[in-house]
């Protein structure tokens, strides 16, 4: 059990001038208070919301591998051609990809998922194995401060030595929120 210790107000003050400090350093945030300042809200790190971000995106590449999976068994099997004949502006890198990746990518690209299929294809991004599976997966996210976040989850098949373009999977709304830049916080 422990003994609850009533803050003096110079104290308070100090501390939360700290905090704010912090804060706008980028070492600590954001600040939730309760209902009129009350102090029942929490602190949370940064450091705490990136790796629940992280973990949020994780999980949701581990819940699209079964169908990953199912899309390598496409009977047409793979095809290879260069990146622009896939993505307008795409450059002459030759990819070898499943024909579900050509119905991502008519959904919507930006240059940043076409630098990063590119850089896949290439080998020069190693990614993330998505469990026991030959999958690889890597979170590609676009946007700047004044735009929505948009991201997809590329994820392509290692077969031997040989990489195969598996999906370009648009990312959840609540991790394009999560991603996200913060507003800068005021005085």
């Amino acid at each position: 059990m422990s003994i609850p210790y009533v803050y003096s107000i110079t104290e308070t003050r100090d501390r939360l001038g700290t905090f704010l400090d912090e804060m706008n350093a980028g070492a600590a945030g954001p600040l939730i208070l309760g209902q009129r300042g009350a102090p029942n809200g929490v602190l949370l790190a940064f450091e705490l919301f990136d790796e629940m971000r992280d973990q949020l995106a994780e999980y949701e590449a581990q819940t699209l591998a079964p169908a990953m999976l199912e899309r390598t068994t496409h009977p047409a099997g793979t095809t290879t051609s260069p990146l622009h004949v896939l993505t307008p502006g795409g450059p002459d890198v030759e990819v070898t990809y499943w024909p579900d990746l050509v119905a991502d990518l008519r959904d919507g690209s930006s240059p940043d998922l076409v630098d990063a299929i590119a850089a896949v294809a290439a080998g020069d991004v190693e990614g993330t194995a998505l469990g026991p599976t030959p999958l690889r997966w890597f979170l590609v996210v676009a946007g700047d401060d004044t735009a929505a976040v948009t991201g997809w989850h590329l994820i392509w098949h290692l077969a031997g030595e040989a990489v195969e373009l598996v999906a370009a999977y648009p990312i959840s709304p609540l991790l394009a929120r999560a991603w996200q830049a913060s507003p800068e916080p005021s005085s």
